[in-house]
C-alpha cells in the first residue's frame, strides 16, 4: 500500500509573488549551498516572526515554505508536539484559494516571502547597510536560483505521487507533513527521477499501530542470520524464527522485499538475492515453536510469538559472519501500540492461505505463504 498524502507564509508575501521561469533540468547553475541555506533561514525568520500561536504553527502561512526547505524532520521538533493538521486557510494563501498548489505558485510564494522580509529590513541611515532582523537572523537573501526551490518542492511532489504535474493537492500536502517521517509509511516514489528510483531501497508500508516493532524484528532477523553456522546470509531465512516473524510483518509489502533488504544490510553478500520462491521451505522446528506443539498456528499463537520475540531483544556482539556472538540487549520492544497490529497482518496471511473462518493455519499452508505470496496473487483480507 502506497501513501499519497500532504503549510504556511506571511500573507503580505502573496501580493509580492514573482513570476520566475521554471529552470530547465539541463540548465547548469553555479550553486552556493550556503546561500541556499541562508534563504531557508530567511524563511525561518518569517515563520517565527509571524507565528502568534506556536501550538498551531501551520496556521502561519510562511511556515509552509519553511517546512518544505527544512523538511518536517527538522521543522516539527522546533515547535510543541501534537500540532493540528494544516489549516485550509493557510493553504489558501499559497494556492490563491485553489485545492492544488503548482510548482510555480510555490516558487512565487517562497521568493515573495523573502521579498517581504527584505522590504521590511531596516536600513542604517548613516552607513546605508542593512541591519539584522529583530530576531537576530541575518539579512534575508534569495536562494542561488529557482532550481534550488524546485528541488525542495520535487521531494514533496515525489512522495505524494504527483510527478506528472508537479502540483500538490491540499490533503496530499497535509499528509506529507503528518506522515513522511513515520516508520514504515511509504511515499509514492523516492524521486521523480526514474534512475534514482531504480536504485532506491524498497520502502515497506506498515500499519499505524506498528510503532517500529517490525523494523526491530528485521534487525533481530539479521542478527540471527549472522549467528547461524548453517544458514548463509539471506539464503535460508525460513529457518530463523525472527525472519519468519519479519516475513509476516512485511505482509503489506512482500517477503521478497524483506529478502532484498536483508541482502542490502549484509555488506559481504554478493550476487543476486535468493528470492522466496527459491528459498528452502519453512523449518519444521520454527513452525513447532510458533504452534506450541499443535498442528496449526492460531492467531493467539502469533500474537504471543510476536510479542515474545520483542521481549529482551537480541543484538550482535561481534564475531565472524556465520558465527557472530548473540547477546541479549536487556531491553524490550518497541511493541505495537496494540495487538491489532498482529491481528491485521495475520488477517492478511489467513486470507491468502484460505483460513479466514478459523485463522488457524497448518504447516503446509503457512510454508506456502512464505514461499509463494510474493509471486502468487490471492486474497489479502478476510473482510
Amino acid at each position: 500500500m502506497l501513501f499519497s498524502f500532504a503549510l504556511c507564509a506571511v500573507t503580505a508575501s502573496a501580493a509580492l509573488a514573482l513570476t520566475l521561469p521554471s529552470a530547465s533540468p539541463n540548465t547548469l547553475v553555479a550553486r552556493d549551498p550556503g546561500q541556499d541555506s541562508r534563504s531557508c533561514l530567511s524563511i525561518r525568520s518569517a515563520c517565527d516572526t509571524n507565528t502568534t500561536d506556536p501550538t498551531n504553527v501551520f496556521a502561519t502561512p510562511a511556515c509552509i515554505a519553511l517546512v518544505v526547505c527544512e523538511t518536517p524532520k527538522y521543522f516539527i521538533p522546533d515547535f510543541p508536539p501534537n500540532q493540528p493538521r494544516l489549516p485550509r486557510s493557510a493553504w489558501n494563501v499559497v494556492s490563491g484559494g485553489s485545492d492544488v498548489v503548482t510548482q510555480q505558485q510555490f516558487i512565487d510564494f517562497y521568493y515573495g516571502t523573502i521579498a517581504s522580509l527584505i522590504n521590511s529590513t531596516s536600513t542604517n541611515s548613516t552607513t546605508g547597510n542593512s541591519t539584522n532582523l529583530p530576531n537576530g537572523n541575518p539579512v534575508p537573501v534569495y536562494p542561488t536560483s529557482a532550481q534550488t526551490v524546485i528541488n525542495w518542492w520535487q521531494a514533496v511532489v515525489a512522495w505524494t505521487g504527483n510527478c506528472a504535474t508537479s502540483g500538490i493537492a491540499y490533503n496530499n500536502f497535509a499528509d506529507w507533513i503528518q506522515y513522511v517521517d513515520k516508520p514504515g509509511v511509504c511515499g509514492a516514489v523516492a524521486s521523480c527521477d526514474p534512475n534514482v528510483n531504480a536504485n532506491a531501497p524498497p520502502c515497506v508500508p506498515q500499519r499505524a499501530t506498528d510503532n517500529g516493532s517490525c523494523a526491530e524484528m528485521v534487525s533481530q532477523c539479521a542478527v540471527s542470520i549472522g549467528a547461524s553456522t548453517t544458514t548463509a546470509p539471506a539464503t535460508s531465512i525460513f529457518t530463523q524464527k525472527y525472519c519468519v516473524l519479519s516475513s509476516f510483518c512485511y505482509s503489506q509489502s512482500t517477503v521478497d522485499v524483506l529478502i532484498k533488504q536483508l541482502v542490502k544490510m549484509d555488506y559481504l553478500y554478493t550476487g543476486q538475492p535468493v528470492l522466496s520462491a527459491n528459498q528452502p521451505r519453512l523449518s519444521q522446528a520454527v513452525f513447532n515453536d510458533l504452534a506450541r506443539g499443535k498442528s496449526y498456528v492460531s492467531q493467539q499463537d502469533m500474537i504471543d510469538a510476536y510479542y515474545g520475540a520483542l521481549t529482551n531483544t537480541i543484538k550482535s556482539c561481534g564475531g565472524p559472519p556465520g558465527a557472530e556472538t548473540v547477546c541479549p540487549t536487556g531491553t524490550s520492544g518497541p511493541f505495537p501500540t496494540d495487538a491489532s497490529y498482529v491481528i491485521d497482518f495475520w488477517n492478511t496471511v489467513s486470507a491468502w492461505t484460505g483460513f479466514c473462518s478459523t485463522r488457524n493455519i497448518p504447516y503446509q499452508n503457512l510454508a506456502d505463504y512464505l514461499q509463494y505470496s510474493s509471486t502468487v496473487k490471492a486474497p489479502t483480507s478476510c473482510s
